[in-house]
Formats: C-alpha cells, structure tokens, sequence
C-alpha cells in the first residue's frame, strides 16, 4: 500500500495538467486544441472515452510507458495482477477493465484513468488515532458531583444516525455553577485529514445532584438554533446528549435539519477510532479485485 500513495502524486499531477493542456478537438480524440478552460467534469465528459494513447499532447507532458506501467503496478497491488511481469501494465488494465464491464483493450481511457485515481485515493485514507479516552462505550469521567468538580471526555456517536465529523473528540471540565468544553473535529477525505479549530464552548449547569448533572450551552455560545442539554451519570459513566432544533430555524450545509429530537452518546474515543479505521479498512477492501475481496474474507473469517 504505501507503493500505492507514491504512485498516486504521480497520476494526480499527470491527470490534472491534462485539464489545462492542448489536444483532442471537435470530438476527436486524435486533434489539437486549447481546452484550458475546461472543467475536470467537461473534459472527462467530452474526451472520457479516448484511450491515452490516442492522445497527441501524452509525449509531451511526459506520460510515457514508465508511467503506464506505474498504472499497472498500481492495479496490481489492487488485485488485477497477472504472472507476466514484462506485460504487467497491459495485463493487469485488461484484467481491470474486465472486472469493470468496459471494453477490454489494455490501455487506459481518460475516463478510466480518473476512475482509477479515485479509487487509489479511497485505497490510501490513513488510520486516525483518537486520544485514550474513556474505555469501549464508556467515556472517562474524573471527580465527583460531591467534590464539586467533574470532567470528562469522548467521542460523540449519534444513536441509529451517521454524525457529521465522526472522528471528534470532547473534554469538559465542570463545577457547580457551569463548565466549559473544548470540541475538535477531523475530516478524512482521500489521503488527507483535516482538523477544524478547537472550538471553546461554555455551559450553564441546570441541575447538579448527587449522582448526576445537567449542562446546557449558555446564552454566550447558544446559536439560537439548537437547544442542547447534556446528562452525566458519574456513578454509571453515562453521557448523553439530547438535541432540539427549534421551528423557526432552518439550517444549511452538512448538518441538516432535525425532525425530531437527536440522541447522542460520549463513548471511549480510542475504541471509537479504531472501530472508525477498520470500518475504512473493509471499505478500501471493496475496492479491490473480486478474487482478492474473497481470499481477505476467507482470510479474516479464519482468524476471527
């Protein structure tokens, strides 16, 4: 795999100086153009099904037979290899296109090619390794009500729900009067990972008995929007977290809107990564040959 993640910048530089070069025009794989002002989309639509090797602008960005063997190699760690290591470029795209229902030529068209980036991208999403947090479906909480002091700290999951920023990681620190958190969100996307900036959040504590707790946001950090309440069990190592969105507001982007009111829980947080990066360890293997996918479930099956 990591053969995979040099082979990758390879393409992706190769691919997208493509997208602002000169060749194939009036629907011709084979003439000369100006498409700079083409789009990614544009290009793969108009010239997806023109092999590389009708393209007359290939010698002059440097795409050569080295770097289709490059291509070849890279499925051949997918799982599309043959025993032939001289025709290891030809046979392995073949036996790629085969797999896929495309016509089997043994060279790569543009739209092929782009599927193939992506999917290698897909195939080199990295392991994210969350704080030790808690233990399995427990978070870890510190303190006592009776002291006056509690902290905590997880990763949110959302019950029967996918959650926006599934890596997360939440610590709260809390005394009787109020408490504050600090948030942080990761972005797996291809081979990158992005974190967003800490959030601060401060909350008002509604309720502090013996056993438990009650935490909302306060008027400071509130967007209006959301009512949030937090429940702690320090006895149980319980934490939830009810949230209602209120009729009036409407919400954009990537969190939606909320139909009725969301659950959701602190669990541990180093489990709660390691069951996120084996969740995209099956997923890259879906990406692999039909053959391969077999053997590695046959393989896992055996040792489980």
């Amino acid at each position: 795999m990591k053969r995979i993640s040099k082979i990758i910048g390879v393409i992706t530089v190769m691919f997208y100086l493509t997208s602002s070069s000169s060749f194939a025009a009036d629907f011709s794989c084979t003439n000369s153009v100006d498409i700079s002002d083409l789009s990614v989309e544009q290009l793969e639509e108009t010239y997806g099904n023109c092999l590389l090797s009708e393209l007359s602008w290939v010698d002059d960005l440097g795409i050569d037979e080295t770097w289709i063997t490059f291509l070849g190699l890279a499925l051949t760690e997918l799982g599309y290899w043959k025993n032939d290591l001289s025709a290891v470029a030809k046979e392995s795209i073949g036996a790629y296109q085969r797999e896929k229902g495309y016509v089997e030529t043994g060279e790569l068209t543009i739209k092929e090619m782009y599927e193939l980036i992506e999917t290698m991208e897909k195939m080199n999403t990295p392991d994210v390794y969350l704080p030790l947090g808690g233990d399995g479906e427990k978070p870890a909480i510190y303190g006592s009500t009776e002291k006056g002091y509690v902290s905590f700290e997880g990763t949110w999951k959302i019950e029967g729900e996918n959650i926006a920023y599934p890596y997360n990681f939440s610590r709260y620190e809390c005394f009787k009067q109020s408490c504050r958190a600090v948030e942080i969100n990761l972005k797996v996307s291809g081979s990158t990972v992005n974190m967003y900036s800490p959030n601060i959040v401060d909350y008002d504590v509604l309720e502090w008995n013996e056993y438990d707790f009650i935490i909302k946001k306060s008027a400071e950090t509130d967007d209006g929007c959301r009512k949030n309440q937090i429940h702690v069990n320090v006895e149980l190592k319980e934490v939830f977290q009810i949230t209602k969105q209120m009729k009036t507001c409407k919400l954009l982007g990537e969190e939606g809107n909320l139909s009725s009111p969301r659950i959701s829980r602190l669990v541990g947080s180093w489990d709660a990564g390691m069951e996120l990066n084996k969740k995209s360890l099956n997923d890259s293997h879906k990406l692999m040959s039909s053959k391969v996918q077999v053997f590695l479930k046959e393989f896992y099956a055996r040792y489980e």
